[in-house]
């Protein structure tokens, strides 16, 4: 019969949808005509059967039943046919908890009375974790409210800066940069990446591999455009566009847990506030042009964290690491305010390229490859700024 020389292209899940694979079905519809006549002549059984089988297919996708090929992609869709994208992003990660908790629990189970944990509750379960990526292929989203990265979750885009997301923040489901870890902005943010949270049904999921790639994030209303709370195992961001003329002096910041009444899960705050194993490569940030301070590009703690081609467009002041653990800056541009009328939004000699507080006796970190830049400072923690520039007022003490 027919179906016996069909390729493999319906497979059952145990959720009952289906998979399949475009280029071999469509093979097969682009062979289907020519055949159909001789079959229908030749083969009476196994043309009922792939009618069947036809009109079933036709059944799914109309019933939005059929799956994508990887079961931990999710595609970020518009709410109800509009630009706003709040609640199917908040969809996605109630629906890829619900995968990630039975991987959880398994894992905990089978691994956990063999192997103790390295480092705290829920390690063992998050590390045999499947990973759930957010898809954006809409070349606009709009948001109403400060968007989750759980950990385990990372969003990207389809293609290279493929889509912009555009954050209003002014839904009901905000949070604020309401502490004063390193500097307090005040303002909304638009993507917070989560610390461990323990979800209704027990599990623990640790912030691992959380990362932001192949998109652009434009903050309005003064958004802070990322924030990452305590310790985002590996976390990383690539290939990132940040636009912030109308957000935040601040684009990127590492600070305290954030926590409102109606945060849907328990954050777990154990640790100190700490960054291990950072990555931030080819990443554009488009800044606000004044000379508002303070005022940085990413504030940021942790150890063996990379800076990888870097460029700052309109920023005052470059990146300001608080504590010298291993850092490499390599790769680092910086507009020099020069605006397309002759004038420029601060003065030279106001701008920083970056700024490290050094708190042991030697030096632990390393940065190469800058664009040469009078101000580049590598100071000893808690001394005074030498001049008024970048981040700080002359006399400040360096944080």
């Amino acid at each position: 019969m027919i179906t016996d020389t069909l390729p493999n292209i319906l497979t059952a899940t145990k959720t009952e949808s289906f998979t399949f694979n475009t280029k071999e079905i469509k093979e097969c519809f682009d062979n289907l005509e020519r055949k159909l006549d001789d079959v229908q002549k030749n083969d009476q059984d196994g043309f009922k059967v792939l009618v069947q089988a036809v009109n079933q297919l036709k059944s799914e996708i109309d019933n939005k039943k059929v799956a994508p090929l990887n079961p931990f992609d999710f595609y970020l869709k518009r709410d109800n046919g509009g630009y706003h994208a709040d609640e199917s992003w908040k969809k996605i990660i109630e629906e890829g908890q619900k995968i990630q908790s039975e991987y959880w629990f398994n894992g905990e189970e089978r691994l956990g009375k063999r192997f103790t944990s390295p480092y705290g509750e829920g390690w063992i379960g998050s590390a045999v974790t499947p990973i759930i990526r957010i898809i954006g292929y809409e070349p606009e989203y709009w948001f109403r409210n400060t968007a989750r990265l759980p950990g385990r979750f990372q969003f990207t885009h389809h293609a290279h800066f493929g889509g912009y997301n555009y954050f209003e923040l002014n839904g009901e489901e905000v949070l604020y940069d309401d502490n004063g870890w390193g500097m307090q902005t005040n303002s909304p943010v638009c993507i917070y990446v989560e610390s461990a949270t323990k979800l209704d049904n027990g599990a623990i999921i640790r912030p691992f591999e959380q990362a932001i790639y192949n998109t652009a994030i434009v903050a309005l209303n003064n958004g802070l455009p990322v924030y990452l709370s305590i310790n985002p195992d590996r976390f990383w961001m690539k290939d990132v566009n940040i636009q912030q003329h109308q957000g935040s002096l601040v684009g990127i910041k590492h600070g305290l847990m954030l926590e409102k009444d109606w945060y849907p899960v328990e954050q777990i705050a154990n640790v100190a506030v700490a960054l291990p194993d950072p990555r931030f490569i080819n990443l554009q940030m488009e800044g606000p042009f004044s000379n508002k301070r303070p005022q940085a590009a990413m504030m940021l703690s942790g150890l063996n964290g990379i800076i990888s081609n870097l460029n700052l467009h309109g920023w005052l002041q470059g990146p300001i690491i608080f504590n010298d653990r291993n850092w490499v800056i390599n790769g680092l541009t910086i507009d020099d305010g020069l605006k397309q009328n002759g004038s420029r939004f601060c003065s030279k000699e106001e701008i920083v390229a970056y700024c490290i507080s050094q708190a042991q006796t030697e030096k632990r970190s390393v940065v190469t490859g800058v664009v040469p830049w009078p101000k580049q400072w590598y100071l000893k923690k808690w001394s005074a700024a030498p001049d008024t520039a970048g981040f700080y007022q002359k006399g400040q003490m360096i944080i």
